[in-house]
Parts: structure tokens; C-alpha cells; sequence
């Protein structure tokens, strides 16, 4: 009876050995996977924030150019009324153009922001994830 006691022991501290390894194997993918995550969120937001610095560059040229043409139809004297229309009319369409090529950037840029939050939404929902994790051992 004892011996078949301690086989029995003996079995179930080697199931619980097994599970143990188990467990452990499983939580070191689970922290590896989550180090690639991270990184591949950073790199993502790093992108994204890359994106959104040259739109605001480009928008910022865009509002340079708007003033400097202004300008120069201001500077302009009042000899050529027709030379001064067809500057008008042209700094016009130029403006028409670059008011629509702002609200497509602000909108990328708005999307971007958009999917920078959704992405850092992801990376505290996965640091949680390794805390839960961390905590159940």
C-alpha cells in the first residue's frame, strides 16, 4: 500500500513537473510575442508620426506660397488690369487647389492620428495582457 502510495506521488509530481515546464515554455512565447508586438507598434506610430511631420511640412509650404502669391497680387500696381486678372484668376485656382490638397492632408493626417491612438490602444491592451499574465504566475 505505502508503495503504491508513493508511485502515486510519485506520478502526480511528475505530471506537475510536465505542466509546470509547460506553463513556463508557453509564458516565454507569450512574453516574446508581445516584445515583437511592441515593436512592431512602436515602429508603427514612428511611421505614422513620420507621415504626419512631412504633411505638416507640406501644408506649412503650401500656406508660404498662398501668402507669397497674395503678396504679389497686392505688390502689384495698377498698369495690366488684364495681366492682374489673369494673376488673380490663376492664384485663384492655385489657392482652390491647395484648399483642397490641405483638407485631403488634414485628413490624412486626422485618419493617422486616428490609427496612432487605435495603435496605442493595442500596446497598453497588450502591456495589460502581460501584467494579467504576470500576475497569474
Amino acid at each position: 500500500v505505502v508503495q503504491s502510495m508513493k508511485e502515486e506521488i510519485a506520478d502526480v509530481m511528475e505530471d506537475k513537473c510536465q505542466m509546470e515546464v509547460e506553463v513556463m515554455n508557453k509564458l516565454a512565447i507569450l512574453k516574446n510575442e508581445k516584445v515583437t508586438l511592441e515593436d512592431q507598434h512602436q515602429e508603427t506610430i514612428k511611421q505614422k508620426n513620420d507621415v504626419i511631420k512631412k504633411l505638416e511640412r507640406k501644408v506649412t509650404d503650401m500656406k508660404r506660397l498662398l501668402d507669397e502669391k497674395e503678396s504679389m497680387l497686392k505688390d502689384a500696381t495698377c498698369g495690366g488690369v488684364a495681366e492682374l486678372l489673369s494673376q488673380l484668376d490663376v492664384a485663384n485656382n492655385d489657392n482652390r487647389n491647395n484648399e483642397k490638397r490641405l483638407r485631403k492632408q488634414e485628413e490624412a493626417i486626422r485618419r493617422l492620428e486616428e490609427k496612432n491612438a487605435e495603435l496605442l490602444t493595442s500596446l497598453e491592451e497588450a502591456n495589460e495582457l502581460d501584467l494579467a499574465n504576470a500576475e497569474a504566475e
